[in-house]
């Protein structure tokens, strides 16, 4: 897995799978999306949409856009509440984490 992941090899099953390679939402031409890795991702910069849907392309994925993010929306209908103050018996103190 080391060598897999420093030398940006493809595949692996399980615990042995690759996973340093990029990996972007794609949106098919069809309005279908799924997640997809960049097999030849080696010298790619972070911001080099084109460069991730021609290698994308390459591998006969069907690409329509792609969503390098990964973002996730936050439930903004979630009530916001502080966490329960920490209590350390053993220094008498408490503390809170905000």
């Amino acid at each position: 897995l080391m060598i897999r992941n420093t030398w940006h090899i493809s595949g692996g099953e399980g615990w042995c799978a690759n996973s340093s390679n990029k990996r972007v939402l794609v949106t098919h031409s069809d309005g279908s999306q799924s997640v997809q890795e960049i097999h030849n991702d080696l010298g790619l910069k972070a911001d080099d949409k084109a460069g991730m849907m021609k290698r994308l392309r390459g591998q006969g994925i069907d690409v329509g856009d792609i969503d390098t993010g990964g973002a996730v929306e936050e439930d903004t209908d979630a009530p916001k509440s502080a966490p329960p103050p920490i209590v350390s018996p053993s220094f008498k103190s408490s503390f809170t984490l905000s």
